[in-house]
């Protein structure tokens, strides 16, 4: 079965693009993708906190620097009213980390 080519909407300030790529490689894990384009099998999509330390080192090199990807979502989910300790600390250190290593559009909400 053939899958088909996957579509990546790009932002730029007001401007969108739709790219249609012909990839070599297609996975759903976003660690191997990253192996994969360190060992140099072409042009990959990485989230930021993936990629950021090789771009800095030199190792990666961002092709399209001025668009993104539009970002999605994480939920944090538990049971009840009150979490556990364990939970709050472990949420928090998530919010924490993501707010150090991904762009600043990253909004945290808590309910």
């Amino acid at each position: 079965m053939t899958r088909p080519s996957p579509r990546l909407r790009l932002v730029s300030g007001g401007r969108a693009a739709l790219v249609v790529p012909r990839p070599r490689v297609i996975c759903d894990d976003m660690m191997f993708a990253h192996r994969a384009v360190r060992a140099g099998a072409g042009l990959g999509v990485l989230p930021t906190f993936v990629a950021s330390a090789d771009v800095v080192a030199g190792a990666l090199v961002p092709v399209l620097p001025r668009w993104r990807m539009p970002t999605g979502h994480v939920f944090v989910v538990t049971q009840g009213r009150r979490p556990p300790r364990k939970v709050v600390a472990f949420r928090d250190a998530v919010i924490e980390a993501s707010a150090a290593t991904v762009n600043d559009c990253v909004r945290w909400r808590r309910v």
